[in-house]
Parts: C-alpha cells; structure tokens; sequence
C-alpha cells in the first residue's frame, strides 16, 4: 500500500494530470518488488520536481518517446497477480 499512497501524494501535490503504475516481483528475488509508473503532467517534470512529492528511491527517470514501448514493459506483468492502477482522468 506505500506506492499507493506515494502515486496517490503524486497526483495531489503537483501539475500531474494521471498517473498509472504497477508493482511487480524482481527477476533475480522474487521476495522483492519494485514499481514502474508512468505519469502524465501538464508542465516538464524533472527529476528533482518528481522526488520532492515522493519519499523514495527512483532508480530511472526518464521522458518517454516510445509510447507502445513503455507500455508494452511496465504491463508485462499485470496478469501476473501484481498491483497496479490508474489514477485521474483517463477518458480523454
């Protein structure tokens, strides 16, 4: 529940417009996890701006320029028991 609530802090406290992230089970030690998120902004976020919402490590920060790609590897897993959601307006 701490990434909920961390994506949650995210998307009151700054220009985010949406966010969706997804917890998953690390390769090497299944017992620990770690979270991919992908979030929208109507202003450039840096990386500072981003972990001043946040308490926590961010291993990679980076602009997407391949939309089918990211999503493509932040979902690989979501059929996989994993959690994840959708936060703001996703309808348009």
């Amino acid at each position: 529940m701490t990434v909920r609530g961390w994506m949650n802090k995210l998307y009151k406290q700054s220009p985010v417009t949406k966010v969706f992230y997804v917890t998953e089970r690390d390769r090497g030690d299944w017992t620990s996890t770690h979270t991919h998120a992908l979030v929208a902004s109507n202003t450039e976020m840096s990386y500072k701006d981003f972990k001043k919402n946040i308490n926590c490590s961010v291993g990679d920060y980076q602009i997407v320029n391949d939309n089918e790609g990211v999503t493509k590897y932040v979902t690989k897993f979501v059929d996989k028991k994993v959690d994840y959601d959708f936060i703001g307006d996703f309808s348009s």
